[in-house]
């Protein structure tokens, strides 16, 4: 919301990341199930699902930079 101490001026949208990420994984989907791509080289792309989630539950519940941060140290390391 905007505010005085705020940088936004208007009602900022929230969860458009949602839309991108479905997107990508059905793209890899119709990778793997139609084109009789390998899904295990797809696995090395489960750590972005997490990320985009973890990003989705900030955008919902305004998650600390401590803990974002944490989250994407954790999941790029996996």
């Amino acid at each position: 919301m905007p505010g005085e101490r705020r940088s936004h001026v208007h009602v900022t949208p929230r969860g458009g990341g949602l839309a991108i990420v479905a997107v990508f994984w059905l793209w890899i989907s119709t990778q793997v199930f139609f084109l009789n791509s390998s899904l295990a080289q797809w696995l090395p792309m489960l750590p972005a699902l997490f990320l985009a989630l973890v990003g989705f539950i900030d955008d919902l519940y305004s998650i600390s930079a401590r803990k974002r941060l944490f989250f994407q140290f954790f999941f790029c390391s996996l």
